[in-house]
């Protein structure tokens, strides 16, 4: 790396849909002609400080699993950066296995990729794999996880992340707010080692106890089946006195809408259509405006950053907006909520769906 610089970073974004999908974990090379987004929007114009190469990189991106939508979406907008920069990205699947995952990564040691990408499923047993990529002179990005990988003071990963413990505690709060704080709370989250799960699970169980309510917590897996029959389990448990739900992720929160009683304030995570939907329905009470698209070029956009030897910040914020409709915004946020969080905006839908046709942003501050 020859010098460190602000990132900035302009991605393109669409409205994100669910379209259910699993891999074997081979290749899978970014389409000739991808299909167009649902919605259509311009292609980003190439940033100032990144040059396009004359015979590109090739990235190796080791994802949890294909089976949450989001995931196709990140890859078709990731699919869309590399061909902007002459570049190919390697997509493969761990099908939610550590071990998966560690050799996928030694895979693409060996082929010396330019520059590894992962969603990791565990934030520390992949440390030892990440630095053996560093020490390789492979940049490494982990996509959406704080992985503490640093070789030393100038070999370190570069983490990609969101402002997860704000977002989750003002979700949490909502949902407290149009429910009472003399009743139950139930979360549910990922898997137990995951950066992302863990961060939202404890967010989850911080903002109920400074609320003083009870609150009941737990993973879904990514799995469907599994995710209802938690969802099942955590709502007999509070019985009469369940007051709301969080799920921290949107497309497991449409499943446990299956086991929850009709009206119950409820909270997703991730910003996909679908919720979107279910908030215009009056099924959700609202979401956090993350996206697909946001992270796939995002992240892409990085590696090729890497690529070309800039020297980025360990660790990188992208903007995120809560989203609810408008009615709910003035029974719930105006007031108390929107003191608590005054720099995460607050979008409608309507408004959430034209946000992610828009460059993302970088978060400046978390406070």
């Amino acid at each position: 790396m020859k010098k460190r610089l602000s990132i900035i970073v302009v991605l393109l974004v669409a409205v994100l849909m669910f379209a259910a999908c699993t891999n074997t974990g081979t290749d899978v090379p970014p389409a000739a002609d991808p299909p167009p987004p649902a919605t259509e929007t311009e292609t980003p114009a190439v940033p100032e400080d990144v040059a396009v190469p004359d015979e590109g990189y090739t990235f190796g991106a080791v994802m949890i699993s294909l089976n949450a939508p989001i995931w196709i979406e990140l890859m078709d907008a990731g699919d869309e950066c590399a061909s902007e920069y002459n570049s190919t990205v390697i997509w493969k699947s761990a099908e939610g296995s550590l071990e998966n995952q560690i050799a996928l990564i030694e895979g693409f040691i060996e082929q010396k990729v330019d520059v590894i990408l992962i969603d990791p499923i565990d934030a520390i047993a992949l440390i030892p794999v990440i630095q053996e990529a560093l020490k390789a002179g492979i940049p490494f990005i982990t996509m959406g996880n704080l992985v503490e990988a640093q070789v030393d003071d100038t070999l370190y990963n570069v983490c990609t992340t969101y402002p997860d413990v704000r977002d989750t505690k003002a979700l949490t709060d909502m949902i407290i707010t149009a429910g009472g704080e003399d009743k139950t709370y139930i979360g549910i989250a990922g898997i137990v080692g995951n950066f992302v799960s863990d961060t939202r699970k404890q967010a989850f169980i911080d903002a109920c106890e400074s609320r003083g309510v009870a609150q009941l917590a737990a993973e879904g897996m990514w799995d469907p089946n599994t995710n209802l029959k938690v969802t099942q389990d955590l709502v007999a448990q509070a019985g009469a006195n369940l007051g709301g739900m969080y799920n921290m992720d949107d497309s497991s929160c449409i499943v446990s809408l299956q086991a929850t009683p009709p009206g119950l304030p409820v909270a997703g995570h991730n910003g996909e259509e679908v919720a979107f939907e279910k908030i215009d329905s009056g099924d959700m009470l609202c979401t956090v405006l993350i996206g697909g698209r946001h992270i796939g070029y995002w992240n892409i956009l990085t590696a090729v950053q890497l690529a070309q030897g800039v020297d980025l910040p360990h660790q990188v914020f992208l903007k995120t907006f809560i989203v609810m409709t408008d009615e709910s915004k003035a029974a719930y946020w105006d007031g108390d909520l929107a003191a608590k969080y005054p720099k995460l905006p607050v979008l409608n839908t309507a408004a959430a769906r034209a946000e992610a046709l828009q460059p993302a942003q970088m978060l400046d501050s978390l406070d």
